[in-house]
């Protein structure tokens, strides 16, 4: 019966996941025993619905659970560096670097945990836009090449930014990181006409109030019909006998039932945020993206040794700590 439950609460999360209803899928992994998991893909699902919940700590030891059982796991070893530097655990940080050296010598990721290490530790902006343009030579990528930019800007290097903010217009043409460029361009310089429209297309829509407000209230009544229809199904099968537990397509059926209901309701709410002038989803992207600088300033204060440290041999392995979430009576194992 418990690895039962497991497989129907694994997919269950899986599923919230993918329509990001981050904290729903933190209720359903509240509910699973990670303790004595030895699934790798359980622990590092558990792992990043704790993570994207703000739940660092919790992330942090389920992760070191997965890392203890595959420590060669690039993905494992990258994600517990980015969260030692969410929690400012400036060894850990600095250990999983060099781990992920180790494991994944060329890749560009590299660069990126070295500048978000840079940047908890308060370095100046010079030694900040040394790294981004480093790893701009390796390889292209819109976001940091924005974050390239707005250094420039920071430091003063106006022609620089600018130019910067063109090149991500000309290599990317669409996407968040291109209109977030021309807007920073914007405060130096005029944009060229198609750079302007380009904007103007982009902006918010007049919403449609009562339209809206319609469809969203109908996608959120027909999504509890079917999550109380599968908590239902669910309580039936812990309180009946072995041979009167619902079938498993009968859950599957409930189950899905109730996601593509969730996504129905998700899509509903994003047209209505699409059609707000706010725009929440944008607002929620860039509350992840602060997040990795989370422990800027509390850090040590950058310095010749943090430099030297990152060049260093591997440091001594973290402990392995239990996660802290407290676990309900009974709750069943992952596997």
């Amino acid at each position: 019966m418990e690895r039962y439950e497991v497989k129907v609460k694994y997919e269950e999360i899986k599923e919230l996941m993918k329509a990001e209803w981050y904290q729903d899928a933190m209720e359903v992994a509240n509910t699973i025993d990670w303790d004595k998991s030895k699934n790798v893909n359980m622990l590092c699902l558990a792992g990043e619905v704790y993570e994207r919940c703000g739940m660092f700590e919790d992330s942090k030891a389920i992760y070191l659970r997965a890392y203890q059982l595959q420590p060669q796991s690039r993905i494992i070893i990258y994600r517990l560096a980015e969260l030692s530097i969410k929690l400012n655990d400036y060894e850990d940080s600095i250990h999983f670097y060099k781990e992920y050296e180790k494991a994944a010598p060329y890749d560009i990721n590299l660069y990126v945990l070295r500048y978000k290490i840079y940047v908890a530790s308060g370095a100046s902006t010079e030694t900040l836009i040394s790294i981004l343009e480093e790893l701009k030579e390796s390889d292209y990528h819109e976001r940091w090449a924005y974050e390239l930019a707005k250094l420039y800007g920071e430091a003063g290097m106006i022609d620089k930014c600018v130019a910067e903010c063109d090149e991500i217009n000309l290599w990317f043409g669409t996407g968040r990181y291109v209109l977030k460029a021309l807007q920073l361009k914007k405060k130096y310089q005029p944009l060229t006409g198609e750079q302007q429209q380009k904007l103007d297309n982009a902006a918010p829509k007049p919403h449609k109030a009562e339209e809206t407000i319609q469809k969203k209230a109908e996608a959120e009544e027909k999504k509890k019909r079917a999550q109380k229809n599968f908590e239902d199904l669910k309580t039936k099968g812990r309180k009946a006998g072995t041979g009167n537990l619902p079938s498993y397509a009968e859950l599957e059926k409930a189950r899905k039932d109730a996601l593509d209901a969730a996504r129905e309701e998700k899509a509903a709410q994003l047209l209505w945020e699409a059609e707000a002038e706010n725009d929440q989803e944008e607002a929620a992207i860039q509350a992840r993206e602060e997040s990795e600088y989370i422990g800027q300033g509390t850090m040590p204060q950058f310095n010749a040794e943090i430099s030297e440290k990152i060049k260093a041999p591997a440091m001594k392995t973290p402990q392995i700590k239990a996660p802290r979430i407290k676990q309900p009576v009974n709750a069943p194992t992952a596997e």
